[in-house]
C-alpha cells in the first residue's frame, strides 16, 4: 500500500481512537434496559489443573451479581474505572468480566470478534443511545440491564454510581430457581455440563446460556495507557444450546500463566417492544461537550474502517 493511502485509513482512524480515549468531560447518561434484558449466573470453574472433574450449584437468588466491561489496552481512562469499580466491589462476590475491543483494532491483543458481536447485540443500541457509538471503552453494565459510559460521575463520585447500580434488583432478582457447571477436563479440552432452571410467571422471556473463558491476568507490554497486567479477561465464549446439555470444547492457550476459569451465564430477553430510557441529560458524544456536524461525522465514518490488529506474540 502506498503511503499516501496508508495515511489517508490511518489518520482518521487515529482521531477516533484519540477521541474515546479522552476523559470525559461531563457525564453521559446512564441507560436503563433493566425492563428489557439482564444477566444471571456467575458460577464459576477453574481450569487449571491438568486433569479434573468439578462440579458447582447454586439457586438463583444466590448468584453473583455480573459486572461485564467494554475496555481496550489504549484507553486511559478505563484505569480509572477500574479503580472506582474496585473500591465499589470490595465488599462484593460480583463476578466481573472484561472484553477487550476487536473490530477495527490496532493494538489490542485480547479481543475476538464474537465478543463484539454478542455486545453490540445485546448493549450497542443503549451505549449508542448514551455516545452515539456501539462500542465505547470503557463502558460498565451492571446486571445486564444498566449502562454506565465514560469516566465521569452522575452522582457525587464513580465509586458512588456503580455501588448504586451494583444495589440495583433486577426481574429476577427474587425468582426461585437454580444453576450448575460442572467440568471434566484440563487446561486444554474438556466435558462441559450445565443446567438452568426458573420458576417464573413471565413467559415472554427467550433465555440464551453462554460459558465465558476467563483469564485471571495478562501482562502485556504494548499498552499505550500503561496498565500492562489486565484482568478478568474474557479469551472465548461457548454458546450453549439449551436449559441443559454437555457438549466437550477446546479452550484457548492461555496468554500468559495457568489461570483460565469457566464462566456460566444466563442471559434473558424480553420479547416485548420496549423504549430505551435515559436517566439524566444527553451530554454529547462520550459526555463531551456536543462536537461540530463534521467532526461527527468523521469520526462515525473513520469507526467503520478496519486496521490491521497486532497479533499476540507465539
Amino acid at each position: 500500500m502506498s503511503k499516501p493511502g496508508y495515511l489517508a485509513i490511518a489518520i482518521p482512524a487515529f482521531l477516533v481512537i484519540s477521541l474515546l480515549a479522552l476523559p470525559t468531560a461531563t457525564a453521559a447518561p446512564l441507560v436503563d434496559i433493566s425492563s428489557e434484558q439482564g444477566v444471571l449466573g456467575g458460577l464459576t470453574i477453574s481450569a487449571t489443573n491438568a486433569s479434573s472433574a468439578t462440579s458447582v450449584n447454586s439457586t438463583l437468588v444466590d448468584l453473583p451479581a455480573i459486572v461485564e466491561i467494554y475496555s481496550a489496552t489504549w484507553c486511559t481512562n478505563c484505569i480509572e474505572t477500574e479503580h472506582a469499580l474496585e473500591e465499589a466491589l470490595k465488599d462484593s462476590n460480583a463476578k466481573v468480566l472484561v472484553y477487550h475491543r476487536s473490530k477495527g483494532e490496532y493494538e489490542d491483543p485480547w479481543g475476538f470478534d464474537a465478543s463484539d458481536d454478542r455486545w453490540i447485540e445485546r448493549y450497542g443500541a443503549a451505549t449508542k443511545e448514551a455516545v452515539g457509538l456501539t462500542r465505547a471503552p470503557p463502558t460498565n453494565v451492571f446486571h445486564g440491564g444498566w449502562v454506565k459510559v465514560g469516566s465521569s460521575p452522575n452522582g457525587a463520585s464513580l465509586e458512588e454510581d456503580y455501588s448504586t447500580l451494583l444495589a440495583n434488583q433486577h426481574t429476577f432478582s427474587a425468582a426461585t430457581g437454580s444453576s450448575s457447571l460442572s467440568w471434566s477436563g484440563g487446561n486444554g479440552s474438556g466435558a462441559l455440563s450445565w443446567a438452568f432452571s426458573i420458576n417464573s410467571t413471565k413467559t415472554d422471556v427467550t433465555w440464551v446460556h453462554r460459558v465465558m473463558v476467563l483469564e485471571t491476568m495478562g501482562y502485556f507490554a504494548g499498552a499505550s495507557n500503561k496498565l500492562v497486567n489486565n484482568s478478568h479477561i474474557v479469551r472465548a465464549m461457548f454458546d450453549l444450546p439449551a436449559d441443559s446439555g454437555s457438549m466437550d470444547i477446546e479452550l484457548p492457550a492461555a496468554w500468559d500463566g495457568d489461570d483460565l476459569s469457566l464462566v456460566l451465564l444466563h442471559e434473558w430477553t424480553d420479547n416485548t417492544p420496549q423504549q430505551v430510557v435515559q436517566i439524566g441529560e444527553d451530554s454529547g458524544f462520550l459526555g463531551l461537550p456536543t462536537l461540530p456536524a463534521t467532526l461527527s461525522l468523521l469520526a462515525i465514518v473513520a469507526a467503520g474502517v478496519v486496521v490491521q490488529r497486532r497479533q499476540p506474540e507465539a
